[in-house]
């Protein structure tokens, strides 16, 4: 139901606040509740995390993957998934 742009992040500098933006279109004549979830609820912020997309606009949502000294480049190569549910508001 929502267009998702981009599909795919990529986070370097494992000890450093880095913030990406994935765009959420509704190109439907309907409001689309969405609620997004990660794997890694601890190292992500997202914000915001569930909202309501308006028939024919984008909402942008920012994903933080925030700073742990104990993070590693081992630990970043690992996928960490984000599911993006929505469903049609009446």
């Amino acid at each position: 139901m929502l267009g998702i742009e981009p599909l795919e992040l990529t986070f370097e500098l494992p000890n450093k606040e880095i913030s990406k933006e994935v765009v959420l279109t509704n190109e439907t004549g309907n409001c689309i509740a969405f609620n997004i979830k990660t794997s890694s609820q601890l190292q992500y912020c997202t914000l915001p995390n569930k909202g309501i997309v308006l028939p024919g606009s984008k909402i942008t949502v920012k994903i933080t993957l925030q700073t742990q000294g104990t993070r590693t480049l081992a630990s970043l190569s690992r996928a960490d998934e984000f599911m993006v549910q929505s469903t049609k508001v009446i």
